[in-house]
């Protein structure tokens, strides 16, 4: 059992995140602001290896990472029309405030980080098919960010501080009144059926983002952190 400790667990994806963390036995530190309750983790409050905290990632000291094992760094301003809204504030939470998190997490001797980026740092690509190996050109505050955070955060990688990001797509939280399949923006159309209620968007945002299974990634992001050290740093992974 790992003592994990999650920025930003309140919310979207933070929460289910939290919930596949407990799941597989883990103890988790759940952090957040909580701007509109803590009504997403009411149904886990009652588990023992689950301690809350209400602060701002940009108020955090050291000492809240004593004991920790892990780190999945999710507390952001989310999104691209978010952020620009206020580029100042999206700066200094989603760039310096990841930074800050990842600076105190080493400095308590933490021996794993994960950041979750966006796959908005590619822009709008050149070919339809985008993978890690081409070059990230970030359009808007929120993907530029998001950059700067991996970049500035992975510095910070060690024998002893392992680094690793993750650059999510889009992600869909299913019901059980959903179709549970794919909404493919790139090519604007169902994978599954013609009536699938996910939404289109269009627009630059339709050649580099998908929709993707949240409980699914989450899970998978929970089963990683039971895997052993293979690096100091591990290039950014987009999560299709």
């Amino acid at each position: 059992m790992a003592h994990i400790l999650i920025t930003g667990a309140g919310g979207y994806i933070g929460s289910v995140l939290t919930g596949a963390a407990l799941a597989a036995g883990h103890r988790i530190t759940a952090i957040d602001r909580f701007f509109f309750g803590e009504s997403a983790l009411r149904n886990l409050s009652a588990s023992e290896r689950l301690r809350i905290l209400r602060n701002d990632i940009r108020d955090l000291a050291p000492a809240d990472f004593e004991g920790v094992d892990a780190v999945f760094d999710l507390a952001a301003l989310s999104n691209d029309p978010s952020g620009d809204l206020d580029p100042t504030l999206t700066e200094a939470v989603n760039h310096k405030g990841r930074v800050h998190v990842a600076t105190c997490a080493k400095e308590a001797g933490v021996k794993r980080y994960i950041l979750s980026s966006s796959c908005s740092v590619y822009g709008y690509g050149d070919i339809a098919e985008l993978t890690e190996e081409m070059s990230a050109k970030p359009l808007t505050t929120y993907a530029k960010s998001n950059l700067l955070a991996e970049q500035d955060t992975g510095s910070l990688a060690s024998a002893n501080f392992c680094w690793s990001a993750i650059r999510n797509a889009t992600c869909w939280r299913m019901r059980a009144s959903d179709c549970g399949k794919l909404c493919s923006l790139k090519q604007r159309r169902c994978v599954s059926r013609p009536d699938c209620p996910i939404p289109r968007l269009s627009g630059w945002a339709s050649r580099a983002i998908s929709f993707r299974p949240l409980r699914r990634r989450c899970y998978g992001k929970a089963a990683a952190s039971n895997n052993r050290q293979r690096s100091l740093r591990r290039d950014p992974a987009s999560l299709p």
